[in-house]
């Protein structure tokens, strides 16, 4: 396997930093230290500690890029798709959890909340192109919720309650 470029070995470092210690502990110098690079490298690939979280953010939306191209087209499978789909593993889990703590780390920020609400945006595209209003907003409420407490490390509905959860939303059971 090919070793991490130094702009995605910063970007981890980023992460390991603010979820350990906290988005103010996420300092050029703390990222550099932790990453194992020059600052000068870190400034070559991020001039600032704003660019560093528009990394993030960038990371954040490459990865859902690529769950949502995996989800079918079908209504019913869209429907499934989104209710099992919060089983996501610790890099995820802390990927998000570091991006939201750095987002909710100034409320007032308007552009952090636009970013997050970005992120959440483009998860739900395939689904928000369902003509059911009502279906898409539940999916949506249940499918955040498994999502948190996932990403809380809090239990989730296994499989089977997943499923008995699509089959009472597409009235099928």
């Amino acid at each position: 396997m090919a070793r991490p470029s130094s702009r995605e070995r910063i970007l981890d470092a980023l992460e390991q930093v603010v979820i350990r210690d906290g988005v103010a502990s996420a300092t050029l110098d703390a990222v550099c230290a932790e990453a194992g690079v020059s600052k000068g490298g870190l400034l070559y690939h991020f001039p600032s500690r704003d660019d560093l979280f528009d990394g993030l953010h960038e990371r954040l939306l490459a990865s859902i890029d690529a769950e949502v191209g995996q989800a079918p087209s079908d209504p019913a499978e869209l429907v499934a798709w989104y209710l099992r789909h919060p089983a996501i593993d610790d890099t995820e889990s802390g990927l998000y959890a570091a991006f939201i703590a750095s987002v909710r780390a100034d409320a007032n920020d308007v552009v952090a909340a636009s970013r997050l609400a970005e992120l959440f945006d483009r998860f739900y595209v395939p689904l928000r192109a369902l003509d059911d209003a009502a279906l898409v907003a539940h999916v949506e409420m249940v499918s955040d919720g498994m999502f948190l407490r996932a990403i809380l490390g809090l239990d989730i509905p296994g499989e089977a309650a997943r499923q008995a959860m699509v089959d009472r939303i597409l009235d099928r059971g």
